[in-house]
């Protein structure tokens, strides 16, 4: 979509970058890495409960944009419940049990939202984890190395 064709055209200073959508990708992308994908219940007080809202149509967006972006997923909690009404998580693919791991798997999108507390799961494309920004493939009809 143009850029400030949807409700959240303000979003994330859209509307600070003359209606280039490049321009924007080019300034702001290189400081994200995340989108929040599932979200909620805010309000619920036991569980465990669904997440309230799925904003698949708005990760798809981003991405589509020019962002590289991976889905996460946030409970929104108003009560001393968190991690008990939901069982969404953002599962963190990193080698290491530490905040410095952690924390530079998420900058580098090797996560993902689920809302299975229990998944584990690894993408590849050869060596590359998802959220690895790797050339395009070769020409049309060549064989991906894909595993999970």
């Amino acid at each position: 979509p143009a850029l400030g064709s949807s409700p959240a055209a303000k979003e994330y200073g859209r509307d600070e970058f003359n209606n280039s959508i490049a321009q924007w990708v080019a300034s702001i992308g290189p400081h994200v890495s995340l989108i929040e994908l599932l979200n909620g219940p805010a309000s619920a007080k036991n569980g465990p409960r669904r997440s309230a809202a799925v904003q698949e149509r708005d990760f798809f967006e981003y991405l589509n944009y020019g962002f590289h972006l991976a889905p996460s997923t946030g409970q929104d909690n108003h009560y001393i419940t968190a991690g008990t009404v939901t069982a969404a998580r953002v599962a963190v693919v990193s080698d290491e049990l530490t905040k410095a791991a952690i924390l530079d798997a998420l900058r580098r999108r090797h996560a993902y939202a689920t809302e299975d507390k229990n998944l584990r799961i690894v993408f590849r494309v050869g060596q590359h984890l998802a959220g690895d920004i790797i050339a395009p493939p070769p020409a049309v009809g060549s064989a991906l190395d894909l595993s999970v």
